[in-house]
Formats: structure tokens, sequence, C-alpha cells
């Protein structure tokens, strides 16, 4: 772990007590930040993605499971994690500094973060790269390695990371959404994250799966996908 985290922490509490505006993960605002689809693929699929999306429904706890070692969740989970830990998280991985919790357990948890707000490239190398680079040298280095990906409300930064690295971890773009709605069910409210996604899942041919109406096969992922794993080893129990 960082040797900043309790350093982080203690600036943020700080900063409390100071006006300030506060950026809020759940926010609607940027529904049209990040950029419009630019051809009749990507405005169906965006259409797709809102079919599942936009249907009302309401978080019913702080953190959802979204696989054997991904948790999705907000501020009062990453703090939960440095406290009791009820979910044996082993990484937090924060998308919403210079906020980050502070508890008795923080130098036993492994921590990356980044500070990106909702109109930013989020899938882009320096963000998205950063964080699934720490999350696959866990994995590596220390097999049992359990996420926490965590933003302010655990709504549309952490939602649209948890999702990405499903996709690389083999899921198509319509069983990510799925799976999200099923266990987080207010999520991806930002369109501009939902757009980042779908052109990251058609660039690996991961839009949909065979048993799907809009499955193409004539795509062709890239030559390095060819021989990935449908799905990495142990993500579901």
């Amino acid at each position: 772990m960082p040797h900043n985290l309790i350093k982080l922490a203690v600036v943020a509490r700080e900063a409390i007590s100071t006006p300030q505006i506060l950026h809020v993960d759940a926010s609607n605002a940027s529904d049209d930040e990040g950029g419009q689809p630019e051809d009749e693929v990507e405005e169906r699929w965006m259409r797709r993605l809102a079919t599942i999306l936009d249907a009302p429904g309401e978080n019913a706890s702080d953190a959802a499971r979204l696989a054997n070692d991904l948790w999705v969740g907000g501020r009062s989970a990453a703090m939960d994690v440095l406290d009791a830990n009820a979910r044996g998280i082993t990484d937090l991985v924060n998308v919403a500094e210079p906020w980050c919790a502070l508890g008795p357990q923080s130098e036993g948890i492994n921590y990356v973060g980044v500070e990106v707000h909702d109109q930013a490239a989020l899938l882009s190398e320096v963000y998205y790269g950063k964080l699934r680079r720490h999350v696959h040298a866990a994995r590596q280095a220390r097999p049992g390695a359990v996420f926490l990906i965590h933003g302010d409300a655990g709504v549309n930064r952490s939602a649209a990371i948890a999702a990405a690295l499903l996709i690389d971890d083999g899921l198509n773009l319509i069983e990510v959404m799925r799976l999200l709605k099923e266990r987080r069910p207010h999520c991806l409210t930002n369109k501009g994250f939902r757009l980042q996604l779908v052109r990251k899942a058609r660039r690996m041919n991961r839009l949909a799966g065979p048993d799907d109406e809009d499955y193409d096969p004539q795509a062709e992922p890239p030559s390095f996908w060819h021989n990935a794993p449908r799905q990495r080893e142990g993500l579901f129990s």
C-alpha cells in the first residue's frame, strides 16, 4: 500500500471543514459529456444499454458483489474496509481521490487511486490503465486478492471501471450490463461512460454473445485476443 494513503485521508478530512463544491458520483449532469455516437452501430448499442440501465432501480446496499474477487461501492463501503472489513477486501481501488478512507486497518490494505471526474476519458490509459495494471499485478502476485472499486456513491465512475475489468476478463458488454443492473440497480447514468464502454467492447468484439440478436460473427477482435479465454477462471462461484 502506498505510504500516502493515510496522508491523503487526513488531507481529505481537513478539507471537509472548508466550504467547497463536492463532486458527486451519482450525478446525471454529464449525460451529454464524453462525446456523441459517431455511427449507427454506436447509436444502436447506446439504445441497447439504455433499455437495460434506464429501468428504475435502487441500490439495496452500499456495496455489490459482481464477481468472486470484485465488488463495487461508495464511500461508506470503502470506510468499512478499513474498519470491520466484513467482505474480506484486500485492495481498495479508489476513483474519488483526493478523498480516501481512513481506519484502523489502513496499513493492511493494498491501495491504488486516481482523481477523475465525470467528464473524463475514464477508460484511457491515464486512468483505467493505471487501475487495470494494479488489479492484474495483484491477481498474479496474490491469488485470492479481492477488490473494492469505489467512488463517492458507487454509481458511475466505479461502475464503469468494474464493467471494463469484467469485459477484459472475457464477458461481453450485454452480460456485464445485465449483471450490473441486477447487482447495482442504479448505475451508469453517465452516458459518456456508457459510450466509452461500447467503444471498448466493439474494439474487442465483445458487444454480445452468439445467442444475442446483434451478435456479429464476422467481426474480428485484435490478434492478441484470439487465444484469450472466454472468461477468467474462477470469475464466478
